[in-house]
Order: C-alpha cells, then sequence, then structure tokens
C-alpha cells in the first residue's frame, strides 16, 4: 500500500496544482514564462521570492 501511495505522489508533482494538466515532460518541454497575465502586485511578491525569472512549471511544483 505504501509503494502504490509513493507512485500516486510521484504522478500528482508532474500535474498543475491549479488547473490539473499534465506538465510536458519530454525533450520539447513548452514553458510559459512567469511574466504572463500577472497583476502587479503578485510579480512583485514572486520578484521578492526569488522568482524573477521562472516558468510556471517551476513556480508551481515549489
Amino acid at each position: 500500500k505504501a509503494k502504490s501511495l509513493e507512485e500516486h505522489i510521484l504522478r500528482l508533482q508532474n500535474l498543475c496544482r491549479i488547473c490539473g494538466v499534465a506538465f510536458n515532460t519530454n525533450c520539447y518541454d513548452m514553458k510559459y514564462p512567469v511574466n504572463g497575465p500577472v497583476d502587479d502586485v503578485t510579480q512583485e511578491v514572486l520578484r521578492k521570492m526569488g522568482y524573477g525569472e521562472c516558468f510556471w512549471p517551476e513556480l508551481i511544483r515549489n
């Protein structure tokens, strides 16, 4: 039972926490910059957290 729980957790780590869509994990992985549709307040918070130049999959997984 513990093994199936670990497998389930590994699968969940490849899903977006917001929409549930699986992240692409192949070598042609499309990444979208965080500077997309976020307001100025959110952008400032991300910058203070050290996420100035990151991509949505990296931010959502953390």
